[in-house]
């Protein structure tokens, strides 16, 4: 097979992906003629058909039997090349806002996660390990649930009825704590769905409290010092 028509081949199989292509050449690429028309790739019966120019389509078939030497093959291939290149660089900028996307998640993630793990170590630090995780996920069901603020710094710092809805930030506790590597990662696992409350809205602990109305809320488990109720 003459060098020309392998290089056919290649760059035939480099935009096969592709169920139509368009793309337009301003007149500093190319030396060519200036195309009144982008090359419109179809796919249709296993051939690829080339339009060029609005002109009739040209088959791949009929696109290999053509002469090297025909300026219009040349010109075809010149184009094919410069639509595979579109195509790399594409995918490459993709690739690089999705990298971008994913690192700023990350950063979100671990800000929300630094943030419930101030209010754990301030209210649980002294608690079991499940006893902190327990902590994290009434914060987090209360983000979930449509009684209450749907981010967690909102719920944490949610001032309701008159009050905090959390001790250490009204008393400030919240900002002076030494966040423990348990805490962080009691935070983390609340934050990705670990709850061993099933559920729980409210936490107290009984020997601290003299609020009247969290007594009346349906209990669902005791851990460590902490009630955890509906």
């Amino acid at each position: 097979m003459p060098l020309v028509n392998k290089v056919v081949w290649y760059l035939l199989t480099a935009v096969l992906c592709a169920s139509a292509i368009r793309f337009g050449l301003s007149a500093g690429h190319s030396t060519s003629p200036v195309m009144k028309a982008p090359i419109k790739v179809e796919k249709g019966a296993g051939k690829m058909l080339f339009q060029i120019n609005g002109q009739p389509v040209v088959r791949k078939d009929k696109l290999e039997a053509m002469d090297d030497r025909d300026s219009e093959k040349r010109m075809i291939i010149k184009h094919l090349a410069l639509l595979a290149e579109q195509q790399k660089q594409e995918k490459q900028m993709a690739y690089l806002a999705e990298q971008q996307k994913q690192k700023r998640k990350a950063a979100w993630q671990n800000e929300q996660i630094n943030l419930l793990a101030r209010i754990i170590e301030a209210e649980a630090g002294d608690q079991s390990y499940k006893g902190r995780i327990a902590v994290g996920s009434v914060v987090m069901n209360r983000v979930k649930h449509h009684e209450f603020p749907k981010n967690i710094k909102a719920v944490i710092f949610q001032h309701r009825g008159g009050f905090y809805q959390f001790e250490p930030v009204a008393n400030g506790r919240i900002y002076n704590v030494s966040v423990s590597a348990s805490s962080r990662s009691a935070a983390r696992e609340a934050f990705f769905g670990q709850d061993p409350t099933n559920g729980a809205l409210y936490f107290y602990d009984p020997k601290l409290t003299d609020d009247a109305w969290i007594r009346t809320r349906p209990v669902i488990t005791v851990i460590g010092d902490h009630t955890f109720a509906q």
